[in-house]
């Protein structure tokens, strides 16, 4: 006696269907590109955990110096009238305003008040995070400084 028909959905593999959604033919070459991935973080926070201990040298101490000062912006570049400071001391970043100056603004100067501030923020932030080893600081290519300053000594 002939078998029925089976009328069922066949069975998927989920595998199969994880691996449609991604850039990889296998299983092996997805697993070599998380071993990749991990690697390449596992490397700059270990870079952070030595940049971190390494702050704590005396030797570095100029750098930690550089932190706590910050950033300031004031009108008249004095610090008794600054508009606002960036810095840190030690983890994280703190951000003061003039809260005077920030209330005096008129309506249409808060928006430039805030690009401003932001800008702040930004910048101090990308150097803080890549003093700390945290954010990985933009590369150079040795040929764009020969064309700024003209040659390059090379050590022979």
């Amino acid at each position: 006696m002939p078998k029925p028909p089976d009328n069922r959905k066949p069975k998927r593999n989920s595998t199969e269907e994880k691996l449609r959604a991604t850039p990889f033919a296998g299983v092996d070459a997805l697993d070599s590109e998380e071993k990749a991935i991990r690697h390449s973080v596992w490397r700059r926070f270990t870079e952070s955990k030595v940049a971190e201990e390494l702050l704590t040298k005396p030797e570095f101490a100029h750098v930690v110096d550089e932190l706590k000062a910050g950033l300031s912006c004031s009108m008249n570049g004095g610090t008794k009238d600054a508009i606002y400071k960036i810095s840190s001391e030690g983890r994280g970043m703190k951000l003061e305003v003039n809260k005077k100056f920030a209330d005096s603004l008129g309506e249409h100067q808060v928006r430039f008040f805030q690009g401003v501030v932001q800008a702040g923020i930004e910048g101090y932030g990308s150097l803080y995070m890549q003093v700390k080893g945290l954010l990985a600081r933009p590369s150079v290519d040795p040929k764009e400084f020969e064309a700024a300053t003209g040659a390059i000594k090379r050590k022979r």
